[in-house]
């Protein structure tokens, strides 16, 4: 796939390309494109206090129970303490310092849901503001920014109250710096806000992890690649970095290594002997589940009810917890007086279903043609030794292997082990590769325009999905 005159990920301008930042004319041709994408994507997320229950969101009174216990107790709680336990402790302690200073009183949920919206605004930005600094089609950013800021799963996450949000803001920012760093040698000053952003990652929540292989693909390919005398002045720096970020975390991450039974990355299934005994009971981890759910896209009975459980095998999940409320955590309320069942031990209003049922095919072109273009634009980069663009790309990959490794290790479906959300931590470039690919497709014409117009018409479907949800369809 020819990304046409910027064919690299990152946004080279072919042979006239001297480094990240794009000419003033290149991003001043888009502009007014651009900002009306983002001012859509942020007009969810002011709106969201509104729509969205702040109260309804993934484990939202565990992660409560989290803050509490550092106010109650002025340290960090033991794994079995409750679900959240496991998790890195800066979220909550910066939701435990602003209460100290008198902000989210009681640890409200409505007012924590304001910090989770904030995080979601601050990431919206910097990705734009990566876009802006590396991709120089500015049709592939707006199409890019379109997606990230539309994508039903994250509409709905940037409202609820965890530390997935500023997971994301965080994996966002890592990926853009960890590219940054990679196309030129980087200053002491690029490699510090390297290593911050790393650790701000790793300190939030476990996902930030896979920043370290990926920053190693990077590191190593640019040591393959680059001639001996560069490779010092291009490699040292980051690979510091990186290393010292991974070094300041580790004590965080192994605090829990006795009680887990010697698991420095625990799950709530290590947090005592009783719980282990439930994991070591299971079939070994290579049975734990069949053939048909890891790799047949059997949809089953979803496409007429688009909720938990009715979904069959890991790809249909993902699927439909990605591109709708698959479990039902009320991203649409029913209105006053409209009819409604119960789905999933929640209220669904009848009309939403047809909304929902529209964006399972939205949700599959969308994703087969990001997989496509990922596929495309990774051989690409690997011809062109574009060692950043393969480090970013390796981030998504690896945030899905992490997916079907959780939902391998925890054959527990009744437990939500496999969200769309989960994933969002490492989907930017994915964005950015889905942006690039229509962009070519436009560009392309004649048939092509086909396909282009099936992806618009699957993102326009999304998007009415977002504004049933907030009460406009």
């Amino acid at each position: 796939m020819d990304t046409g005159g910027n064919s690299r990920f990152t946004g080279a301008i072919g042979p006239d390309y001297q480094g990240p930042l794009l000419s003033s004319r290149a991003l001043r041709s888009w502009l007014t494109w651009e900002l009306a994408a983002f001012v859509l994507a942020v007009s969810f997320r002011l709106a969201a206090p509104w729509f969205n229950n702040s109260d309804r969101g993934y484990d939202v009174e565990q992660h409560v129970a989290y803050m509490q216990y550092i106010a109650d107790h002025k340290a960090l709680p033991p794994l079995g303490a409750n679900w959240t336990a496991k998790h890195p402790p800066l979220y909550y302690g910066l939701t435990y310092g602003l209460n100290r200073l008198g902000l989210w009183p009681n640890f409200e949920t409505k007012a924590l849901q304001i910090l989770s919206l904030i995080f979601a605004v601050l990431r919206l930005g910097v990705f734009w503001w990566g876009l802006r600094r590396f991709v120089a089609s500015g049709h592939a950013r707006v199409w890019a920014l379109l997606l990230a800021g539309l994508l039903p799963c994250v509409v709905h996450g940037d409202g609820m109250v965890n530390n997935e949000v500023p997971n994301w803001l965080f994996g966002t920012l890592a990926i853009i710096l960890m590219v940054d760093a990679l196309r030129a040698a980087p200053t002491i000053r690029q490699s510090i806000l390297l290593g911050l952003s790393f650790l701000l990652a790793l300190m939030t929540k476990v996902t930030g992890i896979l920043l370290g292989p990926a920053a190693a693909v990077g590191l190593g390919l640019s040591w393959w690649w680059l001639p001996k005398g560069e490779r010092k002045a291009r490699i040292l720096r980051p690979a510091v970095a990186v290393a010292v970020a991974f070094a300041v975390s580790l004590p965080v991450y192994a605090r829990h290594y006795e009680t887990s039974g010697g698991k420095i990355f625990p799950t709530w299934f290590d947090r005592s002997p009783e719980s282990r005994a439930e994991l070591d009971a299971m079939p070994p981890y290579l049975e734990r589940r069949t053939a048909r759910y890891l790799f047949a896209p059997t949809f089953g009975s979803v496409w007429e009810k688009p909720w938990f459980p009715h979904a069959e095998g890991f790809w249909p999940i993902l699927i439909a917890s990605t591109f709708s409320d698959y479990y039902n955590y009320a991203f649409v309320a029913p209105r006053p007086g409209e009819e409604n069942f119960i789905a999933n031990y929640r209220p669904l209003a009848l009309r939403t279903l047809n909304f929902m049922r529209a964006t399972l095919p939205a949700g599959i072109a969308i994703a087969l043609f990001t997989a496509i273009a990922f596929a495309v634009i990774a051989l690409r980069s690997l011809r062109e030794r574009d060692a950043g663009a393969l480090a970013a790309l390796s981030v998504s990959a690896l945030v899905l292997l992490g997916q079907l490794h959780f939902a391998i290790r925890i054959p527990k479906d009744d437990m939500g082990v496999v969200k769309g959300s989960y994933l969002q931590f490492g989907t930017a470039p994915l964005f950015v590769v889905w942006g690039l690919g229509m962009a070519w497709l436009y560009r392309r014409g004649g048939a092509w325009r086909a396909v282009f117009g099936l992806q618009a018409v699957a993102l326009l479907t999304l998007l009415a999905y977002d504004l049933h949800a907030f009460w406009i369809l």
